[in-house]
């Protein structure tokens, strides 16, 4: 599926922090257009809390540090809308205001160095893409090292569905991402892949983003993604994290991929699993 000039864009950009400006009520009820990103008010509660400890905590350090006497550079973020060549994704993406400009300037040839920034892609839970969670972690990578993140979309959410408590349609489009496939005699997650692929291939094209210096990170169900990523031996991932990942790959499936990648190595993965 081809997205058209106008659709594969940027909505807007806001402030990530505009995030905490909302109660958990709002949060979690995703109306008025707005997607819903949270479970309930309990989880918004705690992620936003979390969040804004964090802030107070980095807002003290650039006290100390003579940073908060300097203009603002503060992480802004948009819907960000890219295809696995069949359906349409919904993605967000993270990057410093700086930086944001830095990128247009070079697009527009007005500056002579290029901004060489480090992607990371995070690979959501089977709450979804629409996870206030994820803008937090977002926030807090941008803010800290100055990267831009790309908070990929493996299910086609677009409004916060896998949150619904009928869990039908979210176990539909799991099981489909995860059904096995042959290619070439091979045993491969073709969808799981290719939704896997889009999200390299989105965030290595954004203006700014530095290929080769390109991660993962992934919780649950994107743990799992991020270990299928491994396999894929795509090259222009360097390192990739995976947090409580499910673990059922299929057999003999480094080499089983939809598409190898030229990298004679597997890329740096690290696997937090705990003790279960």
């Amino acid at each position: 599926m081809e997205l058209s000039d106008d659709e594969a864009t940027y909505s807007h950009w806001k402030p990530e922090i505009d995030l905490l400006s909302l109660s958990p009520s709002q949060i979690s009820a995703g109306k008025d257009g707005k997607p819903q990103l949270a479970k309930d008010k309990n989880y918004a509660s705690a992620v936003l809390s979390a969040w804004k400890a964090e802030c107070e905590t980095r807002n003290k350090n650039d006290e100390s540090s003579g940073i908060s006497s300097m203009p603002p550079d503060i992480s802004i973020g948009s819907e960000f809308l890219y295809s696995d060549n069949k359906d349409t994704l919904y993605g967000h993406l993270v990057m410093r205001s700086s930086s944001k400009v830095t990128a247009l300037k070079q697009k527009a040839a007005t500056i002579p160095e290029p901004l060489e920034l480090p992607g990371i892609i995070l690979f959501h839970t089977g709450a979804g893409p629409r996870d206030v969670f994820l803008h937090w972690k977002a926030d807090s990578l941008v803010s800290k090292y100055n990267c831009v993140v790309l908070i990929a979309d493996l299910l086609s959410d677009r409004s916060g569905r896998a949150w619904d408590d009928d869990r039908s349609w979210y176990n539909h489009i799991r099981d489909e991402l995860l059904e096995i496939n042959e290619v070439g005699g091979n045993a491969v997650r073709t969808r799981l892949q290719r939704r896997i692929k889009a999200a390299v291939d989105a965030l290595q094209n954004i203006d700014g983003v530095r290929v080769n210096r390109m991660a993962g990170f992934g919780w649950c169900l994107g743990g799992q993604s991020v270990l299928e990523l491994s396999r894929m031996k795509i090259d222009v991932m360097s390192s990739l994290i995976s947090f409580h990942g499910v673990f059922d790959g299929v057999r003999k499936s480094s080499s089983n991929t939809i598409e190898k990648g030229t990298s004679s190595y597997l890329p740096k993965t690290l696997i937090c699993h705990g003790n279960d």
